[in-house]
This record gives C-alpha cells, structure tokens and sequence, in this order.
C-alpha cells in the first residue's frame, strides 16, 4: 500500500475503467488538484494473462481504473495524445503526428532511447528537435500496429568536419528493411520504412567517432 501516491495524467497513466476490488490508499489526483481515497493492489488478467502495468491500477468510487498504455498493448492497438485537446486516442487517428514517437515504445530487447531536450542542428545549419543521439541496438514487439516508421537521419553541425560514420538499419521480422549511412559531406537523409504486417521491429544505431557527430530527428511510427 503506497500512501500520498501522485497520479500522472499523461499517456502512460491516462486512464480508462473496468470493475473490480482491493486495498485502501490515498492518492493526490494533479489534474484537478483534490486528494482522493483509492484502493491499491489490483490484479488484471487479459485471457488468463496478466497485465504488465507501468502504472498501478486503482480503485475509485467503485470502479478501477487503468493505465491506458497498458490496455492499449493488451488488445494490439496503437495510442496517441493530442495535447491541444487533451484527448487520448487508441486505435485508428489520422493526425498530422506519427501515432508514437520511438522513445514512447518500451523495448523487448535493449535500452530505451530518451529525446535530447535541446535543439540540434545538422550539416546544413538546419534545426531539428525531437532528436535521440547515442548508439543502441533495440527490439520492439509492435504486433503489426503500424504502418511505417519515419524520420531523418544527420551529420550535426558540430561534427561536420568529424571522420566518423553513423550507420541506421532496420529490420522486420528479422528481415532488413532499410539502411543509411551518414558522415562528413552527407546530407540529411529522410526515411520512411514500411512496417505493414511486421511483428517485431528491430532498430541498430551505430556510430564511429564521438557520439555528437549524428543524430535521429522525428523518428515517429504511423498507423
């Protein structure tokens, strides 16, 4: 039982509800600013499955709420968050955003990558936000979800003069899909890679040379 626990009101812990029982708490809802009485320790099964929750569900005036994430990749569909109108989506959303940005996905194997909180620039003097640096090698379960995975990939400003190279591959299934190498007089490179029907979706990021020389900008999947 966690006492005074705050509950977050984003993608990840957005909620939605179905009915069950558990364990008595307090908890500080940061959307409307109230403390509330909640129960804690609820178990949630998907065809005699548990359900892996980053956020734990609760109980509140006799309905339990849930992780929308959670419930999300419990039944296959893709999430996304419209922050001009507070609105969750599962499913089907045509907007002019991907419908998850890479660092949103959990991994199955390796690190989960992290968005710079600067701006970047590339070879061209050009701006890029939304950008993730550092070398990894990922696996992601997507369950056929998604529709293409897009993005640029660059020589920064700063390492223009580097010799070292930057190589993106991506593969579906175990098969590889696309391949680009950038480094000194490279220009940005755009990619959108088609996912159709593709379960599992594996993503190399390798570097030579310092890790500033490059970067991935708007690496975002579609529906």
């Amino acid at each position: 039982m966690k006492l005074f626990q705050k509950l977050r009101y984003f993608i990840g812990g957005a909620l939605t509800m179905a009915l069950i029982g558990g364990a008595v708490t307090t908890a500080y809802a940061a959307l409307t600013g109230k403390t509330i009485e909640v129960s804690t320790g609820v178990n949630v099964f998907v065809d005699d499955m548990p359900l892996k929750m980053d956020t734990e569900a609760f109980i509140y005036n006799g309905r339990t709420y849930l992780p929308v994430r959670s419930v999300s990749d419990a039944i296959g569909k893709p999430i996304s968050w419209d922050s001009d109108t507070r609105s969750v989506y599962i499913g089907k959303h045509n907007g002019t955003e991907p419908i998850a940005w890479l660092w949103d996905l959990n991994t199955f194997t390796g690190i989960n990558v992290t968005k710079q909180q600067s701006v970047i620039k590339d070879n061209l003097g050009n701006e890029h936000d939304n950008c993730i640096q550092g070398n990894f090698t990922n696996t992601y379960k997507i369950n056929k979800q998604y529709s293409k995975i897009s993005g640029t990939l660059f020589q920064t400003f700063g390492g223009r003069s580097e010799y070292g190279t930057s190589k993106l591959s991506i593969y579906g299934d175990g098969k590889l899909l696309y391949e680009a190498t950038v480094q000194s007089g490279v220009e940005p490179i755009d990619f959108a890679v088609n996912l159709t029907g593709v379960n599992e979706l594996k993503i190399q990021y390798n570097k030579s040379g310092q890790d500033y020389i490059s970067a991935i900008a708007d690496c975002g999947l579609w529906q």
